[in-house]
C-alpha cells in the first residue's frame, strides 16, 4: 500500500527550508515547517542554538550568582549533608563548588545533543514499532530538536531573570516560574514540590 505524500493546506504557502528559516517556522507557522522537516529533515542548527542558550544562561548564573550560593541552599535542605561536622561538611562545599561549574558548562553543552538522540530514538521505536511507521532517526531527530524551540524563549528570559533578580534569591533550578509549583509554600511537602515543577 502506498503512503500518501503530505502536501501543505494552505495552497501557496511556502514552506521554510533554511536551518535558520526553520528555527523562526517553528513559532510563525509549524505546520509548514515541520512538513518540511519530514520532508527534508535537519536537526543539528536548532541543537547547537540550545546548548548556545544553555552555555550563556550557566555562564550568567556562574559571574552574577555564583555556585556557593546554591550548592549552600542545596545542601541546607540535604540531612545528611546537616548530619556532617562543621569541617567535613565546608571541605564537601568546596569540592562541590570545585567541580560544579565544569559539571555544569559539561552539561550544558553535551546535555541537548543527548537529550535529542534519547528522545529522538525512543520516538522513533515506538512510531515504527507501534504504529508501523518508516520513520528515519534523522527524521525523529529533526521532529525532536524543532519541537525544543520554545526552550530558546526560556533560556532567553533565564538571563533577564538572572540580571533582574537579587542573587541572594536565584534558583537555578527553576529560573523562569512557568510552572504551578511556584504557587506553593516553603512548607509543602517535597513530592508535592517535585510533582509541581517538573
Amino acid at each position: 500500500m502506498a503512503t500518501p505524500a503530505i502536501s501543505s493546506s494552505e495552497p501557496g504557502a511556502a514552506a521554510p527550508t533554511g536551518a535558520l528559516s526553520r528555527v523562526f517556522g517553528v513559532f510563525f507557522s509549524p505546520k509548514a515547517t515541520f512538513e518540511s522537516i519530514a520532508a527534508r529533515p535537519t536537526w543539528i542548527v536548532p541543537v547547537v542554538l540550545i546548548c548556545l542558550m544553555q552555555l550563556a544562561v550557566v555562564s550568567v548564573f556562574s559571574r552574577r550568582v555564583g555556585w556557593r550560593s546554591m550548592i549552600e541552599k542545596q545542601d541546607a535542605n540535604n540531612s545528611r549533608m546537616q548530619e556532617m561536622p562543621p569541617a567535613q561538611l565546608e571541605r564537601t562545599v568546596q569540592l562541590q563548588v570545585k567541580y560544579a561549574p565544569v559539571a555544569g558548562y559539561f552539561f550544558a553543552a553535551v546535555g541537548p545533543f543527548l537529550g535529542v538522540a534519547v528522545v529522538g530514538g525512543i520516538l522513533l521505536g515506538l512510531f515504527n514499532g507501534i504504529t508501523g511507521a518508516r520513520m528515519e532517526l534523522k527524521g525523529a531527530l529533526g521532529v525532536v530538536s524543532h519541537a525544543w524551540m520554545p526552550g530558546l524563549i526560556a533560556g532567553l528570559l533565564a538571563v533577564v531573570v538572572l540580571f533582574l533578580e537579587d542573587p541572594s534569591s536565584v534558583d537555578l533550578q527553576n529560573l523562569v516560574a512557568s510552572n504551578p509549583g511556584v504557587l506553593l509554600s516553603d512548607s509543602s511537602p517535597r513530592w508535592l514540590v517535585s510533582l509541581l515543577f517538573d
